[in-house]
């Protein structure tokens, strides 16, 4: 059964914005997608989904540029983390260690990151 979603927009005093798409679709865990723009122009999207069943889902994690052209996949699944990037194979992320930390920093522009949280009003996007 698919639901419907929840937008969330916000904006910034140096004129970047923000939306946020929460949308459960088909998926255990849900879908969100976080579009990101300066002035009118899209910088980047994120997009995150949980697929599978309850007892094997993986979360795939698409950073896009501002076309919508792919730059880097993230997937995690229970035996491990990859990231892929555009025409090449996937590569293993390791759980700790400088790599680690580096792909753990990504988080800073996942939806839901900290800096979202503490603006102030919504907008329009």
């Amino acid at each position: 059964m698919q639901s419907a979603g929840l937008n969330i927009a916000r904006c910034f005093d140096n004129g970047i914005k923000v939306l946020e798409s929460w949308g459960s679709g088909n998926t255990p865990s849900g879908h969100i997608v976080m579009s990101v723009k300066k002035e009118g122009e899209s910088c980047y999207s994120v997009d995150l989904s949980t697929v599978g069943d309850a007892g094997a889902t993986q979360d795939v994690l698409a950073y896009k540029d501002g076309t919508g052209t792919a730059m880097v996949t993230l997937l995690g699944t229970a035996a491990g983390n990859s990231a892929t990037c555009p025409g090449g194979s996937p590569v293993g992320l390791p759980s700790r260690g400088g790599c680690a930390v580096a792909a753990a920093a990504l988080g800073g522009l996942m939806p839901a990151s900290s800096c979202l949280n503490n603006t102030a009003g919504t907008c329009q996007f």
